[in-house]
């Protein structure tokens, strides 16, 4: 059982348990860049979006930072963040398979779509109606 779930808060404490090339892992998680990622610098605040393997039994966690970026590391590499201040925080959800977005407090971004908080309203209403979701 991890002692990470999606959602959480981390800092990135040691950058070397950093995975920067690991195509089949991007792939899965649905990271926006699947052939290589960066590593984040020491005291980076991000955001858990999931929790993975690395097929060798070591915990990873795929993370997003305030920009955006997207890194995936190894549990040994990050340690969870109970205090945020209180800037906006993004916090990246799974839409589909095959596309991230970014949800923020004023507007959800796909990729380099912006949708307003009104505008994402009206398509909830809609798939409702539609019963597309309950």
């Amino acid at each position: 059982m991890s002692r990470f779930k999606k959602g959480d808060f981390v800092e990135v404490i040691n950058n070397g348990y950093t995975y920067t090339t690991f195509t089949s892992k991007f792939e899965e998680l649905g990271f926006g860049n699947a052939k290589e990622n960066g590593c984040f610098e020491k005291g980076t605040i991000a955001q858990v979006f999931d929790i993975t393997e690395d097929g060798f039994g070591r915990e990873m966690v795929a993370i997003c930072d305030q920009k955006g970026r997207e890194s995936l590391i190894g549990v040994e590499g990050v340690k969870k963040v109970d205090f945020i201040s209180n800037r906006v925080k993004p916090m990246k959800v799974t839409l589909t398979s095959n596309y991230n977005a970014m949800v923020y407090n004023d507007r959800i971004q796909v990729g380099c779509q912006t949708i307003s908080k009104e505008a994402f309203e009206r398509l909830v209403h809609a798939a409702k109606l539609t019963k597309l979701i309950k």
